[in-house]
């Protein structure tokens, strides 16, 4: 019983506590919701991550589309 509480009261013995709780923590982070919302938010962020790059591309394409439109209109204003 002494030894143990010499054990206990060790840095090796505080080691061993913190490892046990962050096993128990771990263990129950995963076995409960916490896991899921983590997996839902970053799969939220990734979507508007898509989407935000989506209107990006929707607005250079039209962006592009439109300068070219005034570029031809700028060479057909030149050969008056």
């Amino acid at each position: 019983m002494i030894e143990n509480q010499k054990y206990l009261e060790s840095v090796e013995g505080h080691m061993q506590q913190i490892k046990n709780e962050a096993s128990e923590f771990a263990y129950n982070f995963m076995s409960s919701d916490g896991l899921k919302g983590v997996i839902d938010l970053g799969t939220q962020f990734l979507k508007l991550l898509n989407d935000i790059s989506s209107a990006i591309g929707s607005f250079s394409t039209l962006g592009f589309i439109g300068s070219g439109i005034f570029g031809v209109k700028g060479l057909m204003s030149g050969y008056r």
